[in-house]
């Protein structure tokens, strides 16, 4: 954190049944740029509170899970313009594929899942994401 605040960059975090440590510590080492929550896995009540701190929320093949309700309600929470959607490769491939190495081609069937999940067209998801990691990652600003 202390680096991507030096350098002005957003970071990238990932975590996995840590839910209260992660958000203890984001409280306590705010960054400056904020950043991703890469291939989220909890629910609603963790989203809450990294959205309240500013984070963008990453989605990968396990929100197509059929066990993974409390995941597919978070992500039917996330605000249009702080979600993304990611593979996550080689791990983690959508429900169609499970089972064989994730990869790229993949991310398809996620995001049909996802546009269908929050009842909004393909296209607007893709163009959403699209927009949502340039704003995250900066890319396309003027230096």
């Amino acid at each position: 954190i202390e680096v991507a605040n030096k350098l002005n960059l957003p970071i990238v975090v990932h975590t996995r049944e840590a839910d209260a440590d992660l958000v203890e510590t984001l409280k306590h080492h705010q960054t400056l740029k904020n950043g991703i929550i890469h291939c989220f896995s909890s629910g609603i009540p963790t989203v809450k509170k990294l959205l309240d701190l500013g984070f963008y929320i990453s989605f990968a093949g396990n929100v197509t899970y059929k066990k993974s309700g409390r995941i597919q309600d978070a992500a039917g929470y996330v605000p249009d313009d702080r979600y993304l959607i990611e593979t996550d490769s080689p791990y983690l491939s959508p429900a169609g594929d499970r089972g064989k190495p994730n990869e790229p081609a993949y991310i398809a069937e996620t995001a049909i899942f996802l546009a269908g999940l929050r009842g909004i067209e393909l296209e607007f998801l893709a163009d959403q994401t699209a927009e949502n990691a340039r704003m995250v990652l900066g890319i396309g600003d003027e230096k």
